[in-house]
């Protein structure tokens, strides 16, 4: 027995000094890789599908594996089953994206003793964000309105989006363009055109980061500044209907200035300037009568204030 393995070993020592190899080498096959290797800002849940790679080998065939995906052979049916190929085939690879924002999911082929990876990225998202306040009110028509910057928290490289107005990141110019913003902490801010019209329009601005969005809104001056003008017999109370455009709400009225008196009513309840300020209940739509002496040889004239709105009341003698 000793003098069998001594003659087995005589015998590999001789195989060896003759350059003859114990196994047979791996199949040489040619590094390849997929262009891109990596693709960013895809849809959560999507499939990504690399381009197609030509193999190169040595060898007669050569064993092909997937991980974290599935591999198609010369445009062929996808599968994540292991099998042979031969040079000059064709390879791609896909995958479904990751479910969450600012995910990587990679997917590895091997192909003889070579490997290549092809990854995708969701887009990133962000955490819930807001404007304080995230509306105004009682403003000027048409007149340009800017929120206070928002704290955002990104994951991720992330696509932002605005409707209704423009944004800015980090003291950037403001811009309705789509863009993106990349992973970290930044301060988002909105800017709009307020609604043309005392309506009590609301202009609405909303900014989309990754899938998570905060909205902006300005609504415009309940009630406009104005004048009013009106004529009566001289020395006679002189009485005009105001027909009030404002929110729906609460609302401070007085008598700022002058000798004339309010009513919403129109009866016995009018209020001058002794009565100082009050807070109603006004509704969109809302009369107000607005009352003051005609003076004979000039010109009565009254400030109601509403809130953000003043009413000029001018009366003149006939």
């Amino acid at each position: 027995m000793r003098a069998f393995y001594l003659l087995a070993v005589l015998f590999g020592l001789v195989l060896g000094g003759c350059g003859v190899e114990w196994l047979p080498p791996p199949p040489q096959v040619e590094q390849f890789s997929f262009t891109p290797s990596s693709v960013d800002g895809v849809a959560t849940g999507s499939t990504q599908t690399s381009n197609a790679v030509t193999l190169t080998m040595d060898t007669s065939n050569a064993n092909i594996s997937v991980s974290s995906g599935e591999y198609s052979v010369n445009g062929g049916t996808f599968t994540s089953t292991a099998g042979t190929v031969v040079s000059g085939d064709t390879v791609q690879v896909r995958h479904t994206a990751a479910t969450t924002a600012g995910t990587t999911v990679t997917t590895t082929l091997t192909v003889g003793d070579k490997r290549a990876t092809f990854s995708s990225t969701t887009a990133g998202g962000a955490d819930a964000f807001s404007f304080s306040p995230a509306a105004v009110f009682n403003v000027t028509p048409g007149s340009s309105q800017t929120s206070n910057a928002a704290t955002v928290k990104v994951n991720g490289t992330a696509p932002i989006s605005v409707t209704g107005g423009e944004y800015s990141v980090d003291g950037s110019s403001f811009t309705s363009s789509p863009g993106t913003i990349g992973a970290g902490t930044h301060t988002v801010q909105l800017q709009q055109t307020a609604a043309d019209g005392f309506l009590a329009t609301t202009a609405t601005t909303t900014v989309t980061i990754g899938g998570t969005s905060a909205s902006f809104l300005s609504s415009t001056t309940s009630v406009a500044d104005q004048v009013v003008a009106a004529s009566g017999t001289a020395n006679a109370l002189v009485t005009t209907q105001v027909t009030l455009h404002l929110l729906s709400g609460n609302y401070t009225l007085q008598v700022v200035d002058g000798t004339g008196s309010y009513s919403l009513t129109g009866g016995d309840d009018y209020k001058d300037i002794s009565a100082g300020a009050e807070t109603v209940s006004l509704t969109d739509g809302q009369t107000i009568y607005l009352q003051d002496l005609a003076l004979s040889g000039g010109v009565s004239t009254t400030f109601f204030a509403i809130d953000g709105g003043t009413i000029e009341y001018d009366v003149t003698a006939k």
